[in-house]
């Protein structure tokens, strides 16, 4: 049986009574006598050695009591069975007395150490046990979190969903402020989409960006691509942002590419090389974002439309940079730029 095992036994033990911890320490003092006896029978050689490991059971196995009382009865008959005069409980030798109280000094140290030990042991268990109860608990807890994080998720998209569908059915019975209400729709399922990429990770609720990005540019390919043959290619690095933050860098890479897909390229040129590119990357602790396109460019009196307003908005909310540009190299088309801090 384990050394833990057995410990774990002691305080049953240990609570027995006074009468039956002694008679058990008696026991022990008893059989470390009969070995003695065996092996070297009544002589005067190691009169004390084999009553330690009796001393050390007596401890052990009931409590500090039982091996004081251990050592006394074993100092009586080591005495009376191992000390010249044999027979007798007369000490005439003073190297028999400096050993003799040695032995009891050594005895007693052993049973209150053993006792000591046995506590602290006792102490760890309990404190062991305490910690695994409250990680289970703590378990417990993380698990109830994660239920009501998946309950809330799903809630709130069957809610902007059903929102977006109401908003679609009125649209089509408006038909003067349709396009309006269909792109308000589209940006509430934008958002449910959101909610549906949430995940755990280091106790906060984090987005995975390339992959929400991902479901974004399908979506805009089936909606804005039905007529034009226009490319939308997009290349994220791993980054993994707040719910409020992916939801303002989605809204905003929607409007930019939606606006260049319906602004950024003539309508009486059917050639199949128009693209628009999204690029996400994190350097120096910010977090980048261009939106290119190879379309006309941007008109010098063009005055920027809802979109681009609500880009620059968002952008404030988030403490970051945006700037659009004519494209670095010298070529045709625009080049949004934006710098968030991470």
């Amino acid at each position: 049986m384990p050394l833990s095992s057995t410990l774990r036994r002691l305080p049953s033990l240990r609570h027995l009574p006074f009468a039956l911890r002694w008679a058990g320490a008696a026991g022990c003092v008893a059989l470390a006598f009969g070995v003695r006896m065996a092996l070297f029978g009544p002589t005067a050689e190691t009169p004390f050695l084999f009553f330690i490991p009796a001393i050390c059971f007596a401890a052990v196995f009931f409590d500090a009591s039982a091996g004081i009382f251990a050592t006394a009865l074993s100092a009586v008959v080591a005495v009376y069975f191992f000390i010249v005069p044999i027979g007798t409980f007369v000490v005439e030798r003073p190297p028999d007395v400096v050993n003799l109280g040695l032995f009891v000094l050594i005895g007693g140290f052993i049973s209150l150490l053993v006792e000591s030990l046995k506590n602290a042991h006792v102490g760890l268990a309990r404190t062991l046990e305490k910690e695994r109860e409250a990680r289970e608990r703590a378990e417990a807890g993380e698990r109830d979190r994660e239920l009501l994080l998946v309950e809330l998720r799903q809630r709130t998209k069957e809610d902007l969903q059903r929102i977006a569908g109401l908003i679609d059915l009125q649209a089509q019975h408006s038909p003067e402020t349709a396009p309006a209400l269909r792109q308000a729709a589209h940006r509430i399922r934008l958002i449910s989409r959101l909610h549906g990429r949430l995940a755990r990770s280091n106790g906060h609720a984090l987005v995975d960006v390339p992959a929400l990005l991902e479901d974004l540019v399908a979506d805009l390919r089936d909606e804005l691509q039905g007529v034009r043959p226009i490319g939308i290619f997009l290349h994220a690095e791993p980054i993994m942002l707040s719910v409020a933050r992916t939801g303002s860098l989605a809204l905003i890479v929607n409007e930019l590419v939606t606006n260049a897909m319906k602004h950024a390229f003539p309508d009486d040129d059917r050639q199949c090389q128009w693209a628009v590119r999204i690029g996400v990357a994190q350097r120096n602790g910010d977090l980048y974002l261009t939106v290119t396109d190879n379309g006309r460019g941007i008109a010098p009196d063009a005055h920027p439309g809802a979109g681009l307003k609500l880009v620059r908005a968002l952008t404030a909310q988030l403490e970051g940079h945006f700037e659009s540009m004519p494209m670095p190299d010298g070529t045709a088309g625009t080049c949004n730029t934006l710098r968030l801090p991470m």
